[in-house]
């Protein structure tokens, strides 16, 4: 499943994501830092382009 690979990707960088099916989402606490959200963003965009090319 795609999902899950994407999962272990974003692991792999010390972000845990959680997928649904093939739908990836996150769960970010409502007060994160600016710089969280963008490494968060950053980090996810990196395993979509290394899981899907």
């Amino acid at each position: 499943r795609i999902g899950f690979a994407l999962r272990r990707a974003a692991l792999a960088r010390d972000v845990l994501l959680r997928p649904l099916g093939d739908t990836l989402y996150w769960m970010p606490p409502l007060e994160l830092p600016d710089d969280a959200l963008a490494r968060l963003t950053e980090v996810t965009a990196e395993v979509i382009v290394e899981v899907l090319g």
